[in-house]
């Protein structure tokens, strides 16, 4: 692909031998990841720049991952005034605490609205406030 741009991905897998049905349902997959991740974005921005406000972090922006098993996560670090070093949003999971080092993989995190996946904003900063 980088010595021919103008290839697109179909062509390219099947340029290396790939089932076009293989490469079909993989193209979908990751095309739905993509609008779940447009959809995400807009709501952990309203979050971000409501932690913002408050004074909680300094990124407005938060980078938002794929993982292996193709669910969306973000990580927000927070000042080290703030109740905790970083907050983190898990597709699956929703919000819970975290450490600033590893906010994905550490072991004492604390879910702060269990049960609710995409709570409004405010309710975000309130929980994590309590």
């Amino acid at each position: 692909m980088s010595t021919d741009p103008g290839l697109t991905v179909e062509q390219a897998a099947l340029g290396l031998g790939y089932p076009a049905g293989q490469v079909r349902t993989a193209v979908r997959r990751q095309a739905l990841t993509e609008l779940r991740a447009r959809t995400v974005r807009a709501y952990l921005a309203d979050v971000a720049a409501s932690l913002h406000t408050a004074g909680l972090t300094t990124d407005p922006t938060p980078a938002i991952e794929q993982t292996r098993a193709g669910t969306l996560r973000a990580a927000i670090l927070l000042t080290p005034d703030a109740p905790a070093p970083a907050v983190v949003w898990e597709e699956n999971t929703g919000w819970r605490t975290a450490s600033r080092r590893h906010p994905y993989t550490a072991p004492d995190t604390h879910p702060l609205l269990p049960g609710t996946l995409q709570p409004a904003p405010d309710a975000v900063l309130a929980a994590l406030s309590a």
